[in-house]
């Protein structure tokens, strides 16, 4: 009887020892099935991230890019309107020094003084800029050329001599010389300078 019921109490432990290890591997299994699903899903939320990273940035260099380009042909844009605005300011400037020089040759009522005007008004307007230059140019020119043209005018009319008509082109071609002159930062006192020119009227 006591064998008997030794027996049994063993068989009764064994299978709860059975069911018990059982259950335990099974919740490890598990576990680590679990663990080796979250790695896994871990590890594919990383690479999503670092993709959606990379695309981010990618989007974000373009972008930047994209504003830079931008601003650099604003930027060339308003440098060249800048530009342009100085060069209207300079043309200006160097138109009054054309005129000034007109006037105070006028003034002066120099016999053989207005070379020294010529040189001096293109000197005082190449010293505004190049706007300026392109003043005294644009201005020296039609001048000389509307010269010349009513020279021509007056000797097909009988107006003027064929040798004055030649005298005043040659004149005329020695007026651009001044004007050159002048233009390129040949000061008028050194070549062109005559007396009786009033001082308050020189360069």
């Amino acid at each position: 009887m006591k064998g008997f019921t030794l027996l049994l109490v063993l068989s009764l432990i064994l299978v709860f020892y059975v069911d018990d290890m059982h259950a335990w591997f099974g919740s490890s299994s598990s576990g680590s099935s679990g663990s080796r699903s979250s790695g896994s899903s871990n590890r594919s939320s990383m690479s999503r991230s670092r993709t959606s990273w990379w695309r981010g940035s990618s989007v974000k260099s373009k972008t930047q890019a994209v504003i830079n380009k931008v601003k650099d042909k604003t930027q060339a844009v308003i440098n060249k309107l800048k530009d342009k605005i100085n060069r209207a300011k300079e043309y200006s400037k160097g138109s009054k020094e054309m005129v000034k020089s007109y006037i105070d040759m006028r003034k002066s009522n120099v016999i053989g003084a207005d070379k020294y005007f010529h040189a001096k008004g293109n000197y005082n307007a190449a010293k505004q800029g190049p706007g300026g230059v392109k003043a005294a140019e644009d201005i020296s020119d039609i001048r000389e050329k509307t010269d010349k043209m009513r020279y021509k005018v007056e000797n097909t009319l009988g107006l003027m001599s064929d040798k004055e008509y030649k005298e005043k082109l040659a004149d005329s071609d020695k007026d651009r010389e001044a004007n050159q002159w002048g233009r390129s930062g040949g000061d008028p006192n050194i070549k062109y300078r005559v007396n009786g020119i009033p001082d308050n009227l020189k360069k």
